[in-house]
């Protein structure tokens, strides 16, 4: 048990898994690099993770300053490209150059701990130090400078760390007072127990890092097909709503009414259309501009809008000319809406105080009629009723 233990087997099965996990990062850096940024960080800091490995296990064959120093230097700088990658991932980078920051006095105290005063302990705490700070850059990273909405998807992420910082802060803990436990030919069991812990984290860390990859990709495709679907709703409004009026356009309307008359001529019902011509439009485009024109046929569609029954159907025809579908209707309710309606029009304050009236014409479908019919005789009343002197129902 105690062999199986032992620092060098700890490091050098970490080594084998950390060459499997650079790999796994490759191909998800392949896979996936023109979808999100910073993941060809995480493979880098994987092969500085394995570098690092590789190098420790020279201890004893190879300079202190191979098998150590650079050892540990590469095993930090990945814990530090990995968080500049995850600032790229997260989209809130900004203070990536406060973390790496910390390298500036690591390398010559850690230099000096290594040649000029060898002392294992202090260089346990500089590293163990060191590995402290970046996991809590990568808390904070995940817990308050990304958005509120986005922190569940690093939650497992953020559980790692947390617990790589209270192994670390045991490292320091553990570590105190003694001066030359670590080796990697004589070895203390809680050394490799929490060494060991520390590896088992970062195999944890990098499928984390797998499953939130995932777990992006799926909320990404989530929000695309909501977006999607707002557009295709969105395209559908446009396709049957007037852009200048906001009401049904001719598009929408000419369905809508040959359903109506299918009906109307199946079960026997009552079915009349009201076709409604502004009164001198076009003086109005003349003398005011079509900007006020353009105003003016708002508010008409407005007032029309409000002042007809939740079963009407109301749309502009063409021009100035709106086209009103009345279900369940005869001859003379649809001149009673009309009537209202034309009130309506002309008791409204328009833009510049111009006075606007419509002429109204008035059609009732006929036994053997169809809507092209109905409407020709609602545009014949129309007329009737423009040629008789304008806002008027006829």
């Amino acid at each position: 048990m105690t062999d199986f233990f032992d620092m060098r087997s700890v490091i050098l099965g970490n080594s084998l898994a950390n060459v499997i996990l650079a790999v796994i990062m490759y191909l998800v850096w392949q896979k996936y690099r023109g979808k999100f940024q910073g993941l060809g960080y995480w493979f880098t800091a994987g092969l500085l993770q394995v570098g690092g490995q590789g190098l420790l296990l020279l201890q004893g064959i190879a300079h202190d300053f191979i098998s150590v120093f650079l050892a540990n230097l590469f095993i930090l700088s990945a814990g530090l490209v990995l968080f500049y990658g995850m600032e790229l991932f997260t989209s809130a980078r900004g203070r990536h150059g406060l973390v790496f920051l910390i390298l500036l006095p690591l390398v010559p105290l850690y230099y000096w701990f290594t040649f000029v005063m060898p002392m294992l302990y202090a260089r346990i705490f500089i590293f163990s130090a060191t590995e402290i700070i970046i996991s809590l850059s990568f808390i904070y990273l995940l817990n308050i400078r990304i958005k509120k909405k986005e922190r569940e998807l690093y939650r497992q992420i953020v559980g790692v760390f947390a617990l790589l910082a209270l192994v670390f802060i045991a490292r320091i803990v553990y570590g105190t007072g003694s001066i030359d436990r670590f080796s990697l030919t004589s070895t203390d069991l809680t050394d490799s127990i929490l060494l060991l812990a520390t590896y088992m984290l970062f195999v944890l860390l990098v499928f984390s890092l797998v499953v939130l990859i995932n777990s992006r990709l799926l909320r990404d495709i989530g929000e695309y097909l909501k977006e999607r679907e707002k557009l295709v709703l969105e395209f559908k409004r446009m396709a049957s709503t007037d852009s200048l009026t906001g009401i049904y356009n001719r598009m929408k309307l000419e369905p809508l009414m040959t359903a109506e008359v299918l009906r109307s001529r199946r079960y026997g019902r009552l079915l009349s259309v009201l076709l409604i011509d502004i009164d001198h439009f076009k003086l109005v485009n003349d003398n005011y501009g079509h900007n006020i024109g353009d105003s003016v046929l708002r508010d008409v569609a407005a007032v029309l809008k409000d002042n007809i029954r939740e079963a009407d159907s109301l749309g502009r025809w063409g021009g100035e000319e709106f086209l009103i579908v009345a279900p369940e209707t005869s001859t003379e309710g649809a001149r009673k809406i009309g009537e209202k309606l034309r009130e309506a029009v002309a008791g409204h304050r328009f833009i510049r105080d111009i006075k606007v009236t419509i002429s109204v014409g008035v059609a009732t479908l006929m036994a053997d009629e169809w809507e092209d019919d109905m409407v020709r005789r609602a545009d014949e009343a129309m007329y009737q009723a423009k040629n008789s002197g304008r806002n008027r129902i006829v």
